[in-house]
């Protein structure tokens, strides 16, 4: 078993992929892995991806037919051998000390979740600037909220805590996992059922992602939201929790 694995759904990504996998290659540990999912391209992205296969770490996968980002990431999870999930996506890229930092990271705060902070890159991956500054997000989420849900309520199509999205393979088998039929937003989606399986909200406050918008990125058009759902879903999950707690409550007292 590895001790990170990046997932990385890619879809029509022939003319960024490159670089991001190969943010992987220049990390400065060696023992890692990534699953690709070439989720039914049209243009050549399974034939490049294909080309760093002989790196026996990358692991490429083709689906038949173009299912969505949800159900290419949910299968890449579902076959990554690595202590510590993190999802890479196909347009973005790593800063060479990610991995270790990450995997340090977890071993001396003992967390099952954690993002990162991130910097908005133009499509050439240059940073954008804000007051003369490198513009960057993830700085956690605010303390006024008691909850993800409650965050996401408020702050629909914010991007700020799911970016890198890392999490333990023990908390994601205990959660609801991703949801394949999910179009876009499938990060927050997965966030909230971490949430809801014991996880705590946690920030690494280091500069480890290199956030890419463009026109084609899904981050950049809110086409067919799922967020709507997505909230919808995880009010009735917490609903439910709330329900058997009350009833194993119950039956404790009247046995």
């Amino acid at each position: 078993m590895y001790p990170f694995t990046a997932i990385t759904a890619a879809y029509n990504s022939a003319k960024f992929l490159p670089d991001t996998i190969q943010s992987m290659q220049k990390q400065t540990v060696g023992q890692w892995q990534m699953i690709i999912i070439d989720d039914g391209s049209t243009d050549n992205t399974f034939q490049i991806a294909s080309m760093f296969k002989s790196d026996p770490r990358i692991k490429v996968f083709r689906l038949p037919r173009n299912m969505g980002v949800g159900f290419a990431k949910a299968y890449a999870a579902e076959l990554a051998s690595g202590d510590i999930i993190g999802i890479l996506d196909s347009d973005d890229t790593l800063e060479p000390n990610a991995v270790k930092t990450i995997i340090d990271y977890y071993h001396k705060e003992n967390v099952e979740f954690a993002h990162t902070m991130f910097r908005f890159c133009d499509q050439n991956l240059q940073p954008q600037k804000h007051n003369g500054k490198d513009r960057l997000g993830s700085t956690g989420m605010p303390e006024k909220y008691d909850s993800f849900l409650d965050y996401t309520i408020a702050n629909p199509h914010d991007c700020h805590v799911s970016l890198m999205l890392t999490f333990t393979q023990g908390i994601y088998q205990r959660s609801a996992k991703m949801s394949p039929h999910f179009k876009n937003a499938v990060d927050k989606d997965l966030v909230l059922k971490l949430e809801e399986a014991g996880a705590s909200m946690n920030c690494i406050p280091e500069v480890l992602y290199n956030y890419r918008r463009h026109s084609n990125s899904l981050g950049s058009t809110k086409k067919h939201d799922c967020m709507p759902q997505i909230i919808f879903d995880a009010q009735n999950r917490r609903s439910r929790i709330q329900q058997e707690e009350a009833q194993k409550t119950w039956d404790q007292v009247n046995p």
